[in-house]
């Protein structure tokens, strides 16, 4: 996954301003802190930090703080009771500029909106840092709101929206983690609220809108209380299963290897010898009965990886999946009709680092490792803005993608056979025919690993769709099922260590993957952040790579440690992680579940068949039930919203979360 474009920087200025209402002798009026973007460097593109909600920037309080609190003097619509703090048109749009908080805007000339929403300001009164109520005279709005829809302008009372809402919801701003270098940022839009002007009705869309779960009291829902105290137990997992890990004979292991490799500068190789937990799938269990929500509940739920023994043994796909039937069923572009080409990637296979073999073992290929950005021969070139390079932990290192190569799916099936030295594959085996002598004689094809890695079945290989049998134990999940993956190499493919945002059942056909995992507990010890990508050149007519192309751009997903090769001197803090690595074997019919964010580096094994060295299997990508900021070494992981009414259904006590058994 790509970052933002590299591009040149202007730094931001940024101004306190306060403002303050009508002030009144002995009256304590409420005050807005706002900070604003300076005209000249809104005119450039501005940098953003990784995290601006460090200061309290933006508060509307009274004397003691509190949203709705009895600070200000009457008014013709609030009268003498508790209200809301008023907004100057130029203090709305200083607002709508910082976004570092949200805003609830009420048009102070609607008595049942000002009455509504100081109402639901009370549920939120402990919640000054997600979202402040504020009132706004419409007469004093003299513009277009983004120049489109108009809501207040030359002193016209006009509605927010249509013949709707004289309430409108500004989001706070999302900290943008994924782009380096960001335009500059036009004031927020209002979200108007058009339902009932009812305080439930208003309470329901803001919690909608905050991701909040508040009851008109103030207290949390059932629902939230729920989901606080699912991840309450998950945290516990992670913490439980760090503790043990420390306490291992790994542990000390590591430490040891850790400390004298960080003095000889020597690398050490991981020795994992944790397991996954296995089950042998059983249709009459109720882990495994369709639509039943024991997966979700005791699995999905707990962000617990689990291998299925067998959970794929009925498929079609096991018996059908040799080389001749893949040929027969997948038709070539020119056979019909149209232009459909596969979306292949293109390694160096052997020995080397990053993305050029794994542990120098012939034939074998990292895929999208970590190497020295001075291997690439633009690398003097290279610019990188000094802005930029702030927000890179390792400014000196890559992640090499592949080079992506279109053909058609007979091409890259010979590519494999090439690369395996299989030309002559006997007529029984479904090897790729001859179509004409070889041009490219010379050429070393063990020496280049092909992936045909995540490509969609239902865009580029539909004909397959029906050897794939149904995951219904999966419950609510399939509702969220977001891509059903294809992947095809030839057994020879190591996929570096990454985190994938999608929960993931991972399905063998032909060959062995060994999955090693480590838990998204503290992502500090995997060094998650942004890492400067490059992409490989291939010439198809020589075989020839090329270290060419280093992109601007970045991965947010994988590691810059190498389990084969551990730079301890580099990444101390990897030692902490070490001990709590598992392994998880999948064979053909095997299926893994592997949460999102799950920290993992696949390995392939070639079944040697008839058909020679292949490996071949099947994933579908879900919305994750567990979500998180990316990338962000210390943001945790939080429960998906999409899954609110499945959880609300599923776990029907609030205590019952903490009941849900643990699996070994």
């Amino acid at each position: 996954m790509e970052g933002g474009k590299i591009a040149t920087l202007r730094p931001w200025l940024l101004l306190l301003v306060a403002a303050a209402a009508a002030a009144m002798t002995g009256v304590v009026t409420p005050v807005v802190t706002v900070r604003v973007v300076d005209a000249a460097a809104a005119a450039g593109e501005r940098w953003f930090p990784a995290d601006d909600t460090a200061t309290d920037v933006f508060r509307i309080s009274g004397e003691n703080g509190d949203v709705g609190a009895c600070h200000r003097p009457p008014s013709p619509v609030t009268g003498g009771d508790c209200g809301l703090p008023s907004l100057s048109s130029k203090q709305l749009d200083a607002l709508r500029a910082t976004a570092n908080v949200s805003l609830v805007v009420v048009a102070s000339d609607s008595p049942p909106a000002v009455e509504t929403a100081t109402t639901v300001a009370k549920a939120f009164a402990n919640d000054r840092h997600l979202v402040t109520f504020a009132l706004l005279d419409r007469a004093t709005r003299p513009f277009f709101d983004d120049g489109a829809v108009p809501y207040w302008r030359d002193g016209n009372t006009l509605s927010l929206l249509e013949g709707a809402a004289d309430i409108a919801f500004y989001p706070r701003r999302a900290v943008d983690r994924k782009c380096l270098m960001l335009p500059p940022a036009r004031p927020v839009s209002a979200v108007r609220f058009r339902g009932p002007m009812t305080a439930s009705a208003l309470l329901d869309f803001l919690n909608a809108q905050l991701g909040t779960y508040r009851l008109a009291d103030g207290s949390t829902s059932s629902l939230g209380l729920k989901r606080e105290q699912l991840e309450a137990v998950v945290a516990r997992d992670f913490q439980a299963m760090t503790a043990r890990a420390s306490r291992s004979p790994e542990a000390n292991e590591v430490a040891a290897a850790a400390a004298e490799a960080a003095m000889t500068g020597q690398t050490v190789t991981l020795n994992v010898t944790g397991r996954c937990e296995r089950i042998s799938y059983n249709e009459t269990l109720p882990l495994f009965r369709a639509q039943d929500p024991t997966f979700f509940r005791e699995i999905a739920l707990r962000s617990r990886p689990l291998v299925i023994e067998g959970a794929a043994r009925h498929w079609p796909a096991l018996k059908r999946w040799n080389n001749a039937y893949l040929l027969s069923r997948i038709a070539d572009s020119h056979e019909r009709g149209d232009e459909r080409l596969m979306h292949v990637k293109v390694n160096p296979a052997g020995g080397g680092g990053g993305g050029g073999g794994g542990l120098g073992s012939p034939g074998t290929s990292d895929f999208e490792g970590v190497e020295p950005m001075s291997l690439w021969a633009d690398a003097a070139s290279f610019t990188i803005p000094d802005a930029v390079r702030r927000r890179l932990r390792f400014d000196d290192l890559v992640v090499p993608r592949p080079a992506p190569v279109d053909m058609t799916f007979s091409q890259f099936m010979r590519l494999l056979e090439r690369s395996n030295g299989n030309l002559t594959a006997a007529d029984g085996g479904g090897g790729c025919e001859e179509e004409e002598e070889d041009e490219e004689g010379n050429i070393d094809w063990s020496r280049i690993s092909a992936y045909m890695e995540y490509s969609s079945m239902r865009t580029y290989t539909e004909e397959l769709l029906e050897d794939v049998g149904s995951v219904a134990f999966v419950g609510p999940l399939a509702a969220h099922e977001e891509h059903l993956n294809l992947w095809i190499n030839n057994g020879r493919a190591i996929g570096k260590l990454h985190f994938d945002p999608f929960d993931n059942l991972l399905t063998q056909i032909v060959g062995t993957k060994v999955v090693t995992l480590f838990p998204p507990s503290d992502n500090r010890r995997l060094y998650e952040g942004h890492l400067v990508e490059a992409e490989y050149s291939f010439d198809m007519s020589t075989g020839e790579f090329s270290k060419t192309h280093l992109k601007q751009s970045t991965s947010m997903v994988m590691s810059p440690v190498d389990i084969a090769r551990i730079d301890f001197a580099r990444f101390p803090l990897f030692a902490a992680a070490a001990p709590e690595a598992m392994s998880c074997e999948i064979r053909p019919g095997d299926t893994l579940w592997m949460p999102a964010f799950w920290w993992h580096e696949v390995r392939s094994t070639p079944d040697t068949g008839s058909d020679g060295p292949r490996n071949i299997a099947v994933n579908r990508w879900f919305s994750p039930v567990y979500d998180k900021a990316f990338p962000c070494d210390d943001c945790p992981l939080h429960l998906s919203p999409l899954y609110d009414t499945a959880i609300d259904a599923t776990i029907l006590e609030q205590n019952e979360a903490f009941d849900v058994p643990r699996r070994r």
